[in-house]
């Protein structure tokens, strides 16, 4: 069997639930399966590429089913997801996107009415400034105002 300080070896338990010293092989197909991945375990990996660990060669052998391994019955259980638990989360954190988007629109409105402000403010002391359009698809226009304002002296 196995010692105490070692892992177990899905491989071993394989042999050890379809072979037995009295009887041999209990079909042909396990005994040709378990020969397989003793190949596939003693194949030196090629250069640069990791060896196959146990569960590769196991799942290469075998093949793969959800919940169940092939041989060996049912084995560890997928995690199951739980809908409605990730449906609520996912909601919640799409309205708080939904917030934020709208705490960036409002900052974003509140920035272009000071910037016009300014703008008009600069236009009074007789300073030229483009004017900025912004459009709903992120693109932003400058376009240059031909308007001409009474220029201001300064004294």
């Amino acid at each position: 069997m196995r010692k105490d300080d070692e892992e177990p070896n899905i491989m071993n338990f394989f042999k050890a639930t379809h072979y037995s010293n009295d009887k041999g092989w209990t079909t042909s197909e396990a005994q040709a399966k378990h020969e397989k991945m003793v190949e596939l375990q003693s194949t030196p990996a090629e250069e640069g590429a990791e060896p196959k660990n146990i569960d590769d060669i196991m799942d290469e052998v075998l093949g793969t089913r959800p919940g169940y391994i092939l041989g060996l019955a049912y084995g560890p259980k997928p995690k199951k997801i739980n809908s409605s638990a990730d449906t609520i989360e996912l909601k919640k954190s799409l309205k708080n996107k939904e917030d934020e988007l709208n705490n960036y629109k409002s900052n974003f409105e509140l920035i272009q009415t000071q910037l016009e402000a300014m703008r008009s403010a600069l236009l009074a002391v007789g300073i030229q400034v483009p004017s900025l359009q912004f459009s709903a698809s992120n693109d932003t226009t400058i376009s240059t105002s031909t308007e001409s304002q009474p220029t201001q002296g300064l004294d």
